[in-house]
């Protein structure tokens, strides 16, 4: 992962590890968030006592519920961490922003090992009252959705919608070619145990599938879920270095 780059020989991915996953698994998300955790410090051949180093995305202030199971904090107290670094937040490179960070502790000496996490509670946060309730919660839209959700457009599928059109007007991209994107990730989950759908999907189902906004339909978009999957990278243990759930 660092070959090359300005962290190799300084920082190394050490473990990995996931909590369950399902659908509306009524569970809250730091639960979820400190199962994850503990698995991954294991992992990594370590103990809560050895981390002195917490990163993790989007951080507490998200407006969707469900959309961050805990923070940073909320982790810390919940493992007792005594930890001399840590960050979260929104403004960073998406998911793998903490990942970045945390490689920089590790090789500025801030800390030695670095728990970085993120975990979602979409469907359970969600509950019987759809994925509005989880947008919308409070009455009022969240500030980034208030001059998009007036117009029908509350998620990424309507925002992506758009460019995606462009895109297929400007390079002559189709629908088939766009489904074989579903359908390769349907056949990768059918050969992960802990995937929610495992099902084989074919092309046609794919092609006549609802359209959710065009070009987009049903299968283009993801599935509410309630736990993370693992980070798919591991590294020397007892190195100094990020100890990773994802």
């Amino acid at each position: 992962m660092t070959r090359g780059g300005p962290f190799e020989g300084r920082a190394v991915l050490t473990g990995a590890g996931k909590s369950r996953i399902g659908r509306k698994l009524g569970r809250s998300g730091l639960s979820l968030t400190v199962e994850a955790c503990l698995r991954a410090i294991e992992d990594a051949g370590l103990t809560p006592d050895d981390i002195n180093g917490v990163a993790s995305y989007p951080g507490p202030g998200v407006p969707d519920r469900g959309f961050s199971g805990a923070g940073v904090h909320d982790l810390r107290n919940a493992l007792g961490l005594r930890s001399r670094w840590y960050m979260s937040g929104m403004e960073t490179a998406g998911q793998i922003g903490p990942v970045i960070e945390a490689c920089m502790a590790v090789s500025l000496g801030f800390a030695e090992h670095v728990l970085v996490f993120r975990s979602v509670w979409e469907s359970t946060a969600q509950g019987s009252a759809g994925r509005a309730s989880v947008l919308v919660g409070s009455g009022r839209a969240p500030a980034h959705l208030e001059y998009m959700a007036p117009f029908g457009a509350p998620s990424a599928t309507n925002w992506l919608a758009m460019p995606a059109q462009r895109y297929m007007h400007d390079h002559g991209l189709t629908r088939e070619q766009l489904g074989a994107i579903a359908v390769n990730a349907r056949r990768n989950a059918t050969l992960n145990p802990d995937a929610i759908f495992r099902e084989p999907l074919e092309l046609e189902e794919y092609l006549d599938a609802r359209m959710i906004s065009e070009p987009l339909c049903l299968y283009d978009c993801d599935v509410p879920a309630t736990g993370r999957r693992p980070s798919s990278y591991r590294g020397a243990r007892r190195r100094r270095g990020c100890v990773a759930i994802r």
